[in-house]
């Protein structure tokens, strides 16, 4: 449904169980990017949202739709819904839009007389039917029907209820005399087999002003506005909320508040909505946790606040042209993001840190959506809550969410490695809590050997005598780096002055000695022969080495060794590095 547009899907679908169904939607306002699709089951007056998606992108789904129900959209204008496996609970009802009802609310006194319009565009269907539905029932009750100017009228209709139809396309239900009892939403049908339904909803001015505290309004209560509204942002289902008080009368200059209760639950984002006569209802600002945000265009006179998390107000300074219907709305989360378990990480100490007396890790969880989190700290298996220090909410950034907890440690609880230090965040992403963990051990007690920065000794070895009597055109230089602390370093070879990144072979990572707790590293490079045996070449290995505040190089270089003359021979310059071998001056 919108209100601006007109959107064309099916009046019914009769289908078998575990058959599959396609039901269409187009409208023609290209400025709607966003397409939703609700169920509303039989029993329910409730509207359950089954999907929404951005022209272009991959639908998002709410819990309990996946994966039989699939949203599909051709362009900004078009798209379908296909359900698969049918089965008798997926029976719903299908409302149609191209059925007109003007106005959309309709406020009148005591004895008046109210008119309510109805038009639509299809001459095939010339039986009209007027229902009443009151706020305490689900059902609807039949009141006036018929296909001529002379329609007829069911028992306790008959004398104030007037329907007029001139053409067969347009008509007026007129109720005169008006008292309370005829507040209720009306429904215009047309049909010749089928049936689209339209809502309108009535309501009434007291004599006196009244404050109705207990009386609970579900979100589908005035069931044309929520319709509207879902257009605009859209809401969890089933949501049962208190707003009062249901009119306000007062002066210009004055201030009124209005207000809002989950009864059910405890939502942290909720809303306030202005709906004016002919337009569609506009975001006011929202509230969200503790804080509030109001939209352009509303930032002076309106004023969002809130008691806890159940109950939030609205404050109005009236104005001329300020008077609408003010609706209010709740939600689990904003649905316009993802649900993003966080990155859990523990930092551990710093070089400084560790020479106190007690040392800090802080566990850090990242990158997450919505900020339904806690964070708690196990020494082993058992929970730690001494010196624990917790962010008291998380921060939000570009929407989403950082939290962050610290753990205060004894230094000697730190330096022992048997000890296991683990981080649970507990996410809760609207349906069950995810717990992640991260966890570090403790150091071993020599760490105070290596605690000082070692930088790493560097030496190129040349091609072993076996490798060069081998008669192979290729050789191996072989770099080490070893005795330095921490493990942060990285090898590279360079070959008169260039960097070489081919036929190069290096250590995934540094090992370290469990004695002396140093690290060592080797990296190796082929070079043809007649590289090695030519002293111009210069070979290079550096190895770039952090201390935890800037990277040092250290680096070894090796020539290559003194040739032969051209004339020689490959084989004779063999055989004489093998005599030398096998009889050494």
């Amino acid at each position: 449904f919108t209100d601006s547009g007109v959107i064309d899907q099916p009046a019914a679908i009769l289908s078998e169980q575990n058959n599959s169904t396609v039901i269409s939607c187009s409208h023609n306002d290209n400025n709607l990017d966003v397409m939703l699709w609700y169920q509303q089951l039989p029993s329910s007056r409730s509207l359950a949202l089954i999907g929404y998606g951005y022209a272009k992108t991959n639908p998002s789904y709410e819990p309990g739709f996946e994966p039989r129900f699939r949203l599909t959209r051709k362009d900004t204008t078009t798209g379908a819904l296909t359900i698969s496996k049918l089965g008798l609970l997926d029976s719903g009802m299908v409302r149609c839009a191209n059925v007109q009802q003007n106005p959309a609310s309709v406020f009148a006194n005591k004895s008046e007389t109210a008119e309510l319009n109805c038009s639509y565009d299809d001459s095939s269907k010339p039986n009209m039917l007027w229902y009443q539905q009151k706020d305490s029932s689900l059902g609807l009750i039949l009141l006036s029907y018929g296909a001529s100017s002379e329609p007829f009228y069911e028992d306790g209709f008959k004398d104030r209820f007037k329907l007029e139809r001139t053409v067969v396309l347009d008509a007026t239900l007129k109720i005169s005399a008006l008292s309370l009892s005829d507040s209720a939403v009306y429904y215009c049908a047309v049909s010749n087999k089928k049936v689209c339904l339209k809502g309108m909803a009535l309501y009434f001015n007291f004599t006196e002003p009244q404050t109705l505290y207990d009386k609970q309004l579900s979100m589908d209560a005035f069931l044309l506005l929520v319709i509207l509204l879902c257009l605009r942002d859209v809401f969890s289902d089933n949501i049962l909320i208190t707003q009062w008080p249901e009119y306000i009368s007062s002066p210009v200059g004055s201030t009124v508040n209005m207000h809002c209760f989950q009864n059910d639950t405890d939502y942290d984002y909720k809303y306030w909505y202005r709906h004016v006569k002919g337009e569609g209802p506009v975001l006011i600002g929202s509230y969200i946790v503790s804080s509030s945000t109001n939209e352009k265009g509303f930032e002076t006179g309106f004023k969002l606040s809130g008691t806890g998390k159940k109950k939030w107000s609205l404050s109005l300074n009236l104005t001329m042209g300020i008077d609408a219907v003010y609706l209010c709305a709740a939600s689990l989360h904003n649905p316009k993001l993802d649900i993003i378990a966080p990155n859990v990480s523990i930092i551990e100490p710093s070089k400084k840190e560790q020479c106190k007396k007690k040392i800090t890790l802080v566990c850090l969880a990242e990158n997450f959506y919505p900020d339904h989190v806690k964070i708690k700290w196990f020494v082993g298996n058992k929970e730690r809550k001494n010196g624990v220090a917790t962010d008291p909410e998380a921060t939000k950034v570009n929407d989403m969410y950082t939290m962050s907890s610290r753990l205060e440690l004894p230094r000697k609880a730190w330096k022992k490695s048997s000890n296991k230090f683990t981080c649970e965040v507990d996410f809760f992403n609207g349906a069950e809590t995810i717990k992640q963990t991260k966890s570090v051990n403790g150091i071993d007690g020599g760490y105070d050997r290596a605690s000082n920065i070692t930088l790493p000794k560097v030496k190129i070895h040349p091609p072993s005598p076996k490798e060069t009597c081998s008669q192979k055109n290729i050789m191996t230089l072989v770099c080490t780096a070893w005795g330095f602390y921490p493990d942060h370093v990285t090898l590279s070879w360079i070959v008169n002055g260039l960097e070489r990144k081919d036929n190069i072979s290096t250590d995934h990572s540094a090992q370290q000695d469990k004695r002396s707790l140093m690290y060592q590293m080797s990296s190796r490079m082929k070079i043809t022969y007649s590289e090695w045996v030519d002293p111009s070449n210069v070979f290079n290995c550096s190895v770039q080495f952090f201390n935890g505040e800037e990277y040092i190089t250290v680096s070894n270089t090796l020539s290559g060794e003194k040739g032969f003359n051209k004339e020689e021979t490959i084989a004779r310059r063999v055989r004489n590095i093998c005599i030398n071998l096998l009889f050494p001056l």
